[in-house]
């Protein structure tokens, strides 16, 4: 290979591997949320700047898809509390796409609604294999409309990364076992939701976000919740009161 060759093949190399490397998918990780949308109690996370089909895969990991823009309202909801994330005005993925069919568009999730919210002359496959739909950022003409594109990190210049917002179900807990005597939800108080053996906050135990709700919140020395005597909670360990930490 003589150097004139060699210097066009690296030139070649050198325009191809940005967009090679731009259509990779990549782990992507948590920027904000969850956030509990109160219409329907789903879950919503913003995630970090990723193509379609690497976003989709970490939504997946979270037990869920890319959202599924239902109707007008979710609509602004997830643009009033993604769009302008942080103080930054962002794009971001939604879980439409039409990769099986052309022009035949489908929830990743596979909910099926009639709702859409094209930007002025969207969808246009400008390009092959704009196949994933995104949403315009604030700030823009069309702001919080949608438009299709490729599946990519970024629409063509510094500063239009694109990032994507997931949506999972509330996690719900699992039935309590049989038998037990007494419950402590921690919802907000210390009541017993099975045996009526209220108890006490101590030392400045509180409450924070549990797994599902809230949960009690032990953070220092000392805090705990503290029972009162009870016949069936006598562990045998004399009459006094049972401390919960």
């Amino acid at each position: 290979m003589n150097m004139g060759k060699q210097l066009a093949l690296v030139a070649a190399l050198a325009a191809i591997l940005p967009v090679l490397l731009g259509a990779r998918p990549t782990q992507a990780a948590v920027v904000g949320g969850p956030l509990t949308n109160a219409a329907n109690g789903h879950l919503y996370y913003l995630l970090s700047v990723n193509t379609w089909t690497g976003a989709e895969a970490e939504a997946q990991t979270l037990g869920g898809h890319l959202v599924t823009i239902n109707d007008a309202a979710e609509d602004g909801w997830v643009f009033t509390n993604f769009g302008n994330f942080g103080g930054t005005a962002r794009y971001y993925w939604i879980g439409l796409n039409d990769v099986t069919q052309e022009g035949t568009y489908t929830w990743a999730s596979g909910e099926t609604n009639t709702y859409v919210n094209w930007a002025p002359g969207e969808p246009n496959a400008f390009a092959s294999g704009d196949d994933y739909v995104h949403l315009l950022r604030p700030g823009e003409v069309s702001a919080g409309k949608w438009n299709d594109t490729a599946n990519i990190t970024n629409l063509g210049a510094p500063g239009l990364d694109v990032y994507a917002v997931a949506e999972t179900l509330a996690p719900t807990c699992v039935a309590p076992p049989s038998g037990l005597v007494s419950w402590w939800p921690g919802e907000g108080d210390a009541a017993d939701a099975v045996g009526g053996n209220g108890g006490q906050l101590q030392g400045g135990a509180g409450f924070g976000a549990g797994k599902v709700g809230q949960a009690f919140s032990f953070t220092g020395t000392g805090q705990h919740l503290r029972v009162a005597a009870a016949t069936n909670l006598d562990v045998g360990q004399g009459p006094g009161p049972l401390p919960l930490k």
